[in-house]
């Protein structure tokens, strides 16, 4: 350290120094005291004491200010949110004549904006959730490499690199083109990914339903994501809000759907899906790039849709490998040891059958109703009344009396043979085990990158089923454990107080329920034989 004395002397003297000198004597003096030159530089402080001058900037503020409001305005126009370039709109303004020709450059403009804060990013805090299986997020995009097309025979298949090529459903109505569609679908804590594709003309409720089946319900374990969760997230999607305005998903099953704001909302950024949207870039440049590329390669400009999902159902197992963002810990090993420290639910009946519309209709004095354009037959007993009608998303009837006593099909009605019945389509779990498929719908097998099987990580999670009663599901209905609970449902369905029966039908339903015989359904029997 220096002292005050030797401070002021060497000041003076580098001062007085010509230029080119100061250096090889500040060399020498902090040789001499043993410091490098820049300390010696900061303890004398070779400005001390001079008047330091503000120099005011040649290009006035508000040319500056002019610059960004123009292309703060053209950013307003069009769909997205673009600029204009600096230089062009410093060319606008000049030939506008609000500014002089000649003065602003592009750096100076862009440099001065940049120190008043335009285009500034906005800090934004990363959410984080605290458990495996609490928020799923779910969204629909369109492929960037393949496409549906036809082939010579008119069969659909999928073609490599298909949005380049011609749209082979051109001569074909809007409500008919199809196009090749990919659901994301993701564990927000621990990032573990599935994808399916899917040949659809938009985002349809029996696409959505069928993706959701395909996440819950498949039998193949080589991907744990298989458990439902407290919380399903979408945007402002068609299938989002179907579910999100669907009148028993939520209450049937226990998850709670929440829509993500829209992009113009105030908290937009806070309640954004960038946990699933973000993987499609690296889905379309890490998978359908790549698969793509190795296609075109080999040859081959068409595949089937079951083969594509194969491979990227092995792409997102092999996913499961990769370190967690914020973890030490991979994927897979993140969730499937979250899987441990809850119990997990499983939805024990068929999605098709839990989503189901609900109409009411009036049954004519033919015993047949219309519905979307079409007659079906009830039963004889319910000419002249206004029942139920649920249909499914796979497109079956049912029928139900207002009081919800009686469930019965609905046949379509054909008049050169009334004994026609709507035939089911063929649902998920009969494509699973047609012969010669595996549990993935394809018949390629489903094995990582080694080759071998994959095995679980931990122990199995501790797991319960959601049962659901609706309409399209099998009755299975337990005795009464509970006396009042029994009498409850036989005043409600015999519209009656227990007072208002007579004693002999007391006393068998007093027998019934100590003999454990005594269930709703037996209930409903009875109330059908007496009226």
């Amino acid at each position: 350290m220096l002292n005050e004395a030797l401070k002021n002397e060497y000041r003076g003297e580098l001062r007085s120094l010509p230029h080119g000198e100061k250096g090889k004597r500040a060399e020498e003096i902090a040789t001499l005291h043993d410091i490098s030159k820049s300390q010696l530089y900061r303890e004398i402080d070779i400005t001390a004491g001079q008047k330091k001058c503000k120099r005011e900037p040649e290009i006035p503020t508000e040319y500056i200010n002019m610059i960004a409001a123009e292309k703060a305005d053209a950013g307003k126009m069009g769909v997205k949110k673009r600029y204009l370039t600096t230089l062009d709109t410093i060319k606008l303004l000049e030939e506008s004549g609000k500014i002089p020709k000649g003065l602003i450059s592009r750096t100076t403009a862009d440099r001065r904006m940049n120190q008043q804060g335009f285009n500034k990013k906005r800090t934004y805090e990363r959410h984080e959730d605290d458990y495996v299986n609490q928020v799923h997020h779910v969204d629909f995009s369109r492929s960037e490499y393949f496409d549906v097309g036809i082939n010579k025979d008119g069969e659909e298949i999928i073609r490599v690199d298909g949005r380049k090529g011609k749209w082979d459903y051109k001569n074909k109505e809007k409500a008919e083109r199809k196009r090749l569609w990919v659901m994301g679908y993701v564990d927000s804590f621990s990032r573990v990914y599935l994808v399916r594709y899917f040949s659809a003309t938009g985002e349809t409720k029996s696409m959505g339903t069928e993706a959701l089946e395909f996440a819950w319900q498949r039998e193949d374990d080589s991907h744990p994501l298989l458990h439902l969760p407290e919380v399903l997230k979408f945007d402002q999607g068609s299938f989002g809000k179907y579910l999100f305005h669907h009148k028993t998903f939520q209450r049937d099953t226990g998850i709670r759907v929440e829509l993500a704001a829209s992009k113009n909302e105030r908290y937009a950024d806070q309640q954004s899906q960038g946990k699933v949207e973000r993987p499609f870039r690296s889905l379309w440049q890490k998978f359908e790039l790549k698969t793509a590329k190795i296609l075109k390669a080999k040859g081959i400009n068409e595949i089937s849709i079951e083969e594509l999902n194969a491979l990227v159902y092995k792409h997102c197992i092999e996913l499961l490998e990769k370190k967690h963002p914020l973890r030490v810990q991979t994927r897979g090993e993140v969730y499937r040891t979250g899987l441990r420290f809850r119990e997990q639910s499983k939805l024990s009946v068929s999605l098709w059958d839990l989503l189901f519309n609900e109409e009411t209709r009036k049954v004519g004095a033919d015993k047949l109703l219309s519905y979307k354009a079409q007659f079906y037959k009830a039963p004889d007993k319910f000419a002249y009344q206004r029942i139920y009608v649920f249909e499914t998303n796979d497109g079956r009837l049912k029928g139900q009396d207002l009081d919800r006593h009686e469930e019965f099909e609905l046949f379509a009605f054909d008049p050169d043979n009334t004994e026609a019945v709507k035939q089911r389509p063929e649902d998920y779990m009969q494509r699973m085990g047609n012969a010669g498929s595996s549990l993935d719908g394809s018949k390629m097998t489903l094995v990582n990158s080694s080759g071998a099987a994959l095995q679980p990580h931990s122990l199995p999670p501790e797991e319960s089923e959601v049962e659901v009663s609706t309409p399209f599901t099998a009755k299975v209905s337990k005795p009464y454990t509970e006396w009042d609970a029994a009498k409850l449902e036989i005043c409600k369905v015999f519209n009656c107080s227990w007072s208002e029966l007579a004693e002999s039908a007391q006393s068998i339903f007093k027998r019934l329920f100590d003999a454990e015989q005594l269930d709703k359904k037996t209930i409903e029997d009875l109330y059908q034989e007496v009226s």
